[in-house]
């Protein structure tokens, strides 16, 4: 008779099965697309929840921030649809890299500012 213990392991084992057994069925592509997001969003999330702190140690105030903030969302909205333009007409794989290197150096600004009116 299973006790408890070998219980949770065998259900362990099956999910970690199903889930490696899914991985093998995809497509190169959407392997590469997957690692890649993943990647891309640990980084955001690692930065963006301090961006602001940081900003306002660095002597920006706290209506400078909250004006960073609504006009980069707005920004994001709006070029939304310019972007979708761009990837039709050159591929993602460029977009996607031109976009990946502008907000590598977005941060590497934010790094090296020395006052928050930079970021602002």
């Amino acid at each position: 008779m299973n006790t408890k213990e070998e219980t949770k392991t065998t259900a362990r084992t099956n999910v970690l099965t199903g889930i490696f057994r899914f991985w093998k069925r995809q497509d190169h592509d959407w392997k590469v697309t997957v690692a890649r997001s993943s990647l891309e969003r640990f980084g955001y999330q690692m930065v963006v929840p301090y961006l602001s702190i940081y900003i306002v140690a660095l002597g920006a105030t706290k209506t400078q921030l909250g004006l960073v903030n609504s006009i980069s969302m707005v920004i994001a909205g709006l070029l939304g649809p310019f972007m979708g333009v761009l990837i039709d007409r050159n591929g993602p794989k460029k977009v996607y890299l031109f976009g990946i290197s502008m907000l590598m150096t977005a941060y590497l600004i934010y790094a090296l500012a020395p006052n928050g009116l930079i970021c602002v």
